[in-house]
């Protein structure tokens, strides 16, 4: 038997353009005041808090803990992987829903595997009485609605999100907002997969929604508490398979940031950072890359 993969916890970074998380793991229920966070000091010029986000979360996750509520009093300047704003704009939504479907007569079924077409129209019509309307879609496009959709069913709503959380902070403190990447980048890294990759994601979707609350619980319970170990177990157990996937929606990223973070490093003003937490752990994370290149790097 194969073990199962957990990417979509990992992959869910991306569905903030598009637009992890219970109080217990494991039956064991965490520390009030946890000692560790998902959250590293770096020192330059000044100081760059880099914190790890989850995405989609649940209202009881906060309050946040004072550490990371420090970090942001202590920052001047507020970064995010994009602009959360631009998002709001119906033209980002016209653009995402271009990329995402097909045009013409082409469909879904066109694209999948007759097994796993049938399984998908099965799933959607249990799900919302219908798979029609999803015929347009494609693979990736079909994958990140379904999980939207099972996750607003287990209560997960991006806008309990830190990144979200932070960014309305962040302008109703009038702090200056920046951003890493455009929009229009995160959402050609979804629609840019190949034939082969888009089809694996969403098979995979299909396979790991039947256990999507467990594996959000996991990953929550890791990044409450600062468990590193446990981030990084996550994050090996859904790339391995899939190292295109890896290089693509992290490894490649987590590169181009390290110049505008360094912008930040030798600036006057302190920053906190906010990006998907698997951005921050493991081999060639953001954290790994700053290290190399001589920082100081300390996680609070």
């Amino acid at each position: 038997m194969k073990p199962r993969r957990r990417i979509l916890p990992l992959l869910l970074g991306l569905w903030v353009a598009l637009q992890t998380v219970a109080q217990t793991t494991n039956g064991v229920s965490p520390s009030p005041h946890p000692t560790r966070h998902c959250l590293w000091e770096v020192q330059g010029s000044n100081t760059v808090y880099l914190l790890g986000s989850l995405h989609v979360m649940k209202p009881d996750l906060y309050p946040l803990a004072p550490a990371l509520e420090a970090a942001y009093a202590q920052a001047g300047i507020v970064g995010f992987e994009t602009d959360l704003e631009t998002l709001k704009d119906p033209a980002m939504t016209m653009k995402l829903m271009q990329a995402g479907m097909y045009s013409g007569t082409d469909t879904l079924k066109n694209h999948l595997p007759a097994a796993t077409h049938a399984l998908i129209v099965s799933h959607l019509e249990s799900a919302v009485g219908s798979a029609a309307p999803f015929e347009k879609f494609k693979p990736w496009m079909v994958a990140v609605t379904m999980l939207e959709m099972e996750l607003m069913q287990l209560g997960y709503h991006p806008e309990q999100g830190l990144d979200l959380y932070f960014s309305r902070r962040a302008r109703h403190d009038y702090k200056p907002v920046i951003a890493l990447e455009t929009p229009e980048l995160q959402i050609q890294l979804l629609a840019g997969l190949g034939e082969l990759d888009g089809t694996q994601f969403l098979q995979q979707t299909l396979l790991e929604l039947k256990t999507l609350k467990t594996d959000f619980d996991t990953l929550t319970g890791a990044w409450r508490t600062g468990d590193l170990a446990a981030l990084e177990r996550l994050l090996h157990e859904s790339f391995a398979p899939y190292p295109r996937l890896r290089d693509r929606f992290l490894t490649d990223r987590n590169r181009a940031w390290i110049p505008e973070l360094e912008k930040l490093l030798r600036g006057t003003t302190n920053a906190l950072v906010v990006v998907g937490a698997g951005h921050l752990v493991g081999t060639n994370s953001v954290v790994d890359l700053l290290k190399a290149r001589g920082y100081r790097v300390q996680q609070r």
